[in-house]
């Protein structure tokens, strides 16, 4: 008996984990994520409106409110610059077994 014919103790127990994630499983979470942080920036510009506008004061909220959407803003512009980096990457990688046709 050679040791090439003893099968691996582990070989049919599924693994706990894998070790590679696809871009496209990222995508729903992704997502998710973008939803809540929105969902959420957003409560907290309707309250900060509406406690200005039970005290009277305006300016503070207004002030809050341009800073929430720019930020959204800048989030976007990043996660598409990502994005588009990302899927360059994915186009140019050689899948060749010779790396010199790469």
């Amino acid at each position: 008996m050679t040791i090439a014919s003893v099968a691996h103790p582990t070989a049919d127990r599924p693994r706990p984990f894998r070790t590679s994630v696809t871009a496209g499983e990222l995508v729903l979470p992704g997502m998710l994520l973008a939803w809540a942080t929105l969902v959420t920036w957003r409560a907290m510009v309707v309250h900060r409106i509406n406690t200005a506008r039970a005290t009277g004061e305006r300016g503070e909220a207004l002030a809050y409110a341009a800073i929430t959407v720019g930020g959204v803003i800048i989030a976007g512009i990043i996660l598409a610059a990502v994005k588009a980096k990302g899927q360059s990457i994915t186009t140019n990688i050689c899948t060749n077994a010779d790396p010199a046709t790469c």
